[in-house]
């Protein structure tokens, strides 16, 4: 019902003296388009399609719309920027969702090298050897991959030796009050 919407969130470096970094990194993020028109927060429709099964599905939709979006921009000869794109645990386990991705990235033509795929933690260790080949495939490629909410699980640093991120994003608990403490 062209509910679903995506956007585009600038990921910013930060400077010790307070100037901005460049704006070349993005983190696509999933919306809901309301009634009104607004874009909401989809936590609800994520926790729904992971308890019935469907999150697999959108994830596929996430990557399609984003992979016909970087094509786009590639044939109106425009810069790509960097591209973070978040995929559940279900999704990175699943034993046909990367042929999938592989499909997609030919079938759009997309460059490999401006990708980076978020897993969580939580999401990747229901089945790590799974999740670390998911991994290593795309790396081949050219993609790299951010471990999200780094330091949530009971065994964080175990995770890094097995599954070759390039990126933490580590959780806001961790340093949420770290100007005082």
């Amino acid at each position: 019902t062209d509910g679903l919407a995506l956007r585009a969130q600038a990921i910013v470096q930060s400077a010790i003296d307070g100037s901005e970094g460049a704006r070349h990194h993005y983190e696509i993020l999933l919306s809901l388009r309301g009634d009104d028109g607004e874009l909401k927060s989809p936590q609800d429709f994520i926790m729904s399609a992971e308890r019935f099964g469907y999150i697999t599905l959108v994830d596929r939709w996430v990557l399609r719309e984003t992979f016909a979006w970087i094509s786009l921009l590639t044939d109106r000869q425009k810069q790509i920027p960097e591209l973070s794109i978040n995929l559940s645990g279900t999704s990175i386990t699943d034993n046909d969702f990367l042929d999938y991705v592989l499909e997609q990235i030919s079938e759009y033509g997309v460059g490999t090298s401006r990708l980076c795929f978020e897993i969580t933690e939580t999401g990747a260790i229901d089945n790590l050897p799974r999740a670390a080949d998911f991994v290593r495939t795309l790396k081949n490629i050219g993609c790299k991959f951010c471990l999200d909410d780094f330091g949530t699980g009971l065994a964080s640093h175990r995770y890094l030796r097995e599954l070759p991120v390039d990126y933490l994003k580590i959780d806001g608990t961790f340093v949420s009050d770290v100007h005082n403490n």
